[in-house]
């Protein structure tokens, strides 16, 4: 078991099966290829000791969701949270001062 699957694992006793369904959709496979940490994983200026992509984060969030909440309506929403945020996420936010809204 990779280190991402162990910390899955810890999350919730009672894995939410009911999510593989969204785990394969095409816009959620694209977040596969976005990094978590604001472009931070593409400098030099922090040790990034693996890649965490913006999936992995989504199914974090689920699997927290679904833990504290059993709650399909809330852990589909965790999941699906990220799906059109932009590639530096919320410092593109900002940036363009949208971060209050």
């Amino acid at each position: 078991m990779i280190e991402l699957e162990k910390y899955h694992a810890i999350l919730t006793d009672d894995y939410p099966f009911f999510i593989h369904k969204y785990l394969s959709l095409t816009i959620m496979q694209k977040l596969k290829t976005r990094g978590q940490f604001c472009g931070a994983d593409y400098t030099k200026l922090f040790p990034v000791r693996y890649r965490y992509s913006r999936f992995d984060h989504s199914v974090t969030c689920a699997l927290m969701t679904w833990h504290f909440t059993h709650s399909k309506k809330e852990t589909i929403a965790a999941l699906l949270h990220d799906l059109e945020m932009p590639v530096f996420s919320h410092c593109t936010l900002y940036v363009k001062g949208d971060y209050e809204k």
